[in-house]
């Protein structure tokens, strides 16, 4: 598919003749060679290189001013990208010996002959050609990550003839945890070769794979005919090829909508980050295209937020599991993007302590380990077991939790007995091992108020008792709980809409009925 470009070649050969005749096999061996340059000695050699780097020089061993062991030692050092070929007419290992210890590996002897000649040139055309696109590779990558070197950029990088695609391998990592991978889905890239999926498409000249920060990502940047690069044929060769993984394996694939110059390189992969991010769907194996100017439609947020805050009304463990399992697959159903719900997986969790007697670090771990296996989940019935396997396993495990019908009543009972002493949100939480969010919600469920709310009851009807047998308010408040005798009058008026004073005398002068 890709050709070998031009590769510049320079000579060294101190009797015309031969290398004139050197010259001719060079550029008989293959179109891709030219010869740039030719010298008689070694200073000529090094005069050249300072103006312009050949990808290999010839050099032959006995020549006047710089021989080529001399010259060999200063190419190596200065210009170390050079591959060099090293003329001799005379059969001495030595030469070889000492040309092996500066790095020189290719070494013919004259007359050259042109069999020779070519496998050798072709063997160090290969090598160039990786090491062109191992450079080209390292630019590329640096450029998708905003660290653009624009003097690196080689010559092929010209005009708009890049195309973008985004492959990722199982769901998006999770935005909020590290996930965890299982092995099976990075080894998939070994088994994937481009070049197979690309192998009837000739107007591209070359491929490059680019590593995201998630091993399950990698950004495939094509170069080619920029007027026969077509985002809708790219995305679907690779949809074709990429539908012989393994059927359990969900894929993605947002491919850019037209070629792109270097330069646009970042702003685009950026672009196609979020555009895959707001985009992707859970468990789904499929591809879209990603214009300039894309859009995509937002869920409904207003609703989303409904079936979050409704959680804040569930009141048992198999009911919070069973509202999960539903809402997920309600959401896939209505194709919700993957990370509204991962969205809505992590405020369930965050939302645990509030709602049951669970430790909080405990209900972090086992997000955690939700979200972090979210990516290699196959279907949404596999996601929600493993769901309910870890919740099942944090309230077994990790839950002081007792029955949610006979918890008001004891709190109740509690009150009961020491509503004369200081009560608060803590000191229930402290005694009954449950959270303060939580006995306020299970006991307003059953009583239509809270905990406190009763408590003030209570101690009003103690203190309405004591005001008809006219007892001092200052000892009224101190039996009733309240250290201070003017906030006591502010919570009676504050409930019954008198002063102390005004609710005693109103109802001794209320006529007495039969």
């Amino acid at each position: 598919m890709a050709d070998l470009g031009q590769i510049s070649v320079v000579i060294a050969e101190d009797e015309p003749v031969i290398l004139h005749n050197i010259t001719k096999k060079v550029e008989n061996a293959d179109s891709c060679f030219h010869v740039v340059k030719e010298a008689a000695n070694g200073l000529e050699v090094m005069t050249l290189l300072e103006k312009e780097t050949p990808d290999i020089l010839i050099t032959d061993i006995e020549m006047p001013g710089m021989n080529g062991l001399e010259l060999i030692a200063e190419v190596t050092l200065r210009f170390p990208s050079v591959h060099i070929i090293i003329l001799s007419g005379y059969n001495n290992f030595e030469y070889a010996r000492t040309a092996m210890r500066y790095g020189v590996k290719e070494y013919l002897l004259k007359p050259v002959v042109q069999n020779d000649l070519t496998a050798v040139l072709l063997k160090l055309a290969g090598q160039i050609e990786k090491e062109r696109r191992n450079l080209e590779r390292n630019i590329l990558s640096r450029a998708i990550s905003h660290v653009k070197e624009e003097e690196l950029s080689p010559a092929c990088f010209s005009g708009k003839s890049f195309l973008l695609s985004l492959i990722t391998l199982g769901n998006l990592p999770s935005r909020y945890v590290q996930p965890r991978y299982n092995p099976h889905l990075p080894a998939l890239w070994d088994n994937i070769d481009f070049s197979a999926c690309f192998k009837d498409m000739s107007y591209i000249s070359h491929f490059w794979v680019i590593d995201e920060s998630c091993c399950l990502q990698k950004f495939l940047i094509l170069h080619g005919d920029q007027k026969k690069l077509s985002a809708d044929r790219i995305n679907s060769a690779l949809y074709q090829y990429l539908t012989a993984i393994p059927e359990d394996t969900p894929f993605h694939i947002v491919t850019a909508g037209e070629a792109i110059s270097y330069q646009d390189i970042w702003s685009l992969a950026k672009q196609i980050r979020e555009y895959t991010a707001q985009t992707t769907l859970l468990h789904s194996r499929d591809h879209s295209i990603c214009s300039p100017k894309a859009n995509y439609s937002a869920p409904d947020y207003k609703k989303l937020k409904a079936e979050t805050d409704f959680l804040y009304q569930i009141t048992s463990s198999s009911e919070l599991i069973k509202y999960l399992s539903e809402s997920l697959h309600r959401y896939e159903e209505n194709r919700v993007p993957q990370q509204y719900a991962e969205n809505f997986i992590y405020q369930c969790c965050r939302t645990l302590p509030l709602l049951f007697p669970v430790e909080e670090t405990m209900c972090q771990a086992a997000m955690n380990h939700i979200l972090s296996a979210l990516h290699e989940s196959a279907d949404i019935d596999g996601l929600c077991n493993q769901i309910k396997t870890t919740l099942s396993e944090l309230f077994l495990n990790h839950s002081a939790e007792t029955n949610a019908d006979s918890l008001p009543p004891k709190i109740r009972q509690y009150i009961d007995g020491h509503y004369r002493q200081e009560i608060t949100a803590e000191t229930l939480s402290r005694h009954f091992g449950y959270t303060p969010s939580y006995i306020n919600r299970i006991f307003k469920k059953e009583s239509g108020i809270t905990p406190l709310q009763y408590v003030t009851s209570l101690r009003m009807e103690h203190a309405k008792e004591l005001l008809l047998q006219d007892i001092d308010i200052k000892k009224i408040a101190a039996v009733t709980g309240y250290e201070d005798a003017r906030y006591f009058s502010r919570v009676f008026k504050n409930e019954t809409g008198l002063t102390p004073s005004v609710w005693a005398r109103q109802k001794k002068e209320e006529p007495e009925t039969e």
